[in-house]
């Protein structure tokens, strides 16, 4: 889309403007494949053009991208299909590691679903109940009855702050 821009009629210095923010492309490109490759010392020029600016977070940030080349199989259009298939190996060594962006308070929501889910499995496995007497059937102490119960009280715990904040996560939207 952006080659295609550069032949369209426009005036001089906007298709200098062009040719410049492809250059300068084609330079981050190549510098971010460097770095990738464990070059740590490469400079990533962003700044030079307003385009490398606005996709900074998308070429090395924390993102997961995607590039699409159009070729032309036609001979008069060799150079440029060989241009654009050179920008697309440069692209391609890119590595970027995109991890999820998680606020204090979805990361507590999560992190006490876990926590619920293991102890509901924990107490789905030992199916004591609360009746004393079933402890002296199965031979559990008293001490093993007993974090069992603190257990229970801990996953109602649980529960009672994943609704705390996930109302407090819904009232701070709206």
């Amino acid at each position: 889309m952006l080659r295609s821009l550069v032949g369209s009629e426009m005036c001089i210095r906007d298709r200098c403007m062009i040719n410049k923010s492809l250059t300068v492309l084609g330079i981050v490109i190549s510098s971010l494949a460097k770095v990738s490759e464990g070059n740590k010392k490469v400079v990533v020029p962003y700044r030079d053009s307003a385009l490398t600016r606005i996709l900074s977070n998308a070429l090395g940030g924390n993102s997961k991208t995607l590039m699409i080349c159009a070729l032309s199989p036609a001979s008069n259009n060799y150079d440029e299909t060989l241009s654009t298939l050179r920008y697309a190996d440069q692209a391609k060594k890119i590595k970027n590691n995109a991890v999820v962006n998680e606020s204090e308070q979805d990361k507590m929501i999560r992190q006490l679903k876990e926590e619920n889910d293991r102890l509901k499995q924990v107490l789905s496995k030992m199916d004591l109940g609360s009746g004393a007497g079933l402890s002296q059937q199965i031979g559990v102490d008293a001490q093993t009855m007993e974090k069992f119960k603190e257990m229970e009280e801990q996953l109602k715990s649980n529960a009672l702050l994943m609704q705390e904040y996930e109302t407090v996560s819904y009232t701070h939207l709206t």
